[in-house]
């Protein structure tokens, strides 16, 4: 059984009970007043940004900008390299770049842009790196019970 409905609705509670002016908001909210799944998928996305850039949503650091404006400076200025949170680039860059594009998807400015929950699922699965396989050696090895 899959835990994923159990942990968008935490979520979607979460992001529905923070206080309206943090960086989170998606762009609409202002001329709509109202919360849609685009709007979930926006703030999903700043916490993905939140993770691949090791960057807060709103900090000193990103000066008056919020995350999602800083990212997409960022990548005109320096390119994707420039974003990523370089304690966690090397090994895993590639699978920091997926996520970062999945992010980007979801942060879009217009919600009829953003992918519906569904197809972030689907994309985060996708760009999933695969498990190691056991190397024959292992397999062959008995366990000591």
């Amino acid at each position: 059984m899959s835990y994923l409905p159990i942990k968008l609705v935490v979520f979607r509670v979460i992001c529905r009970r923070r206080r309206p002016d943090l960086a989170f908001d998606w762009p609409e909210y202002s001329y709509t007043l109202r919360v849609t799944e685009k709007s979930d998928v926006y703030s999903f996305g700043v916490v993905m940004l939140e993770l691949v850039t090791g960057k807060r949503p709103v900090s000193p650091e990103l000066g008056d900008k919020d995350l999602v404006r800083w990212v997409h400076g960022g990548i005109d200025r320096g390119g994707v390299d420039a974003v990523l949170d370089p304690r966690l680039a090397g090994e895993s860059r590639d699978d920091m770049v997926r996520a970062l594009h999945i992010a980007l998807l979801c942060t879009s400015s217009l919600p009829i842009k953003r992918p519906w929950m569904r197809a972030v699922v689907k994309l985060l699965h996708e760009a999933a790196p695969a498990p190691p396989r056991p190397t024959e050696a292992a397999e062959e090895k008995p366990l000591d019970v």
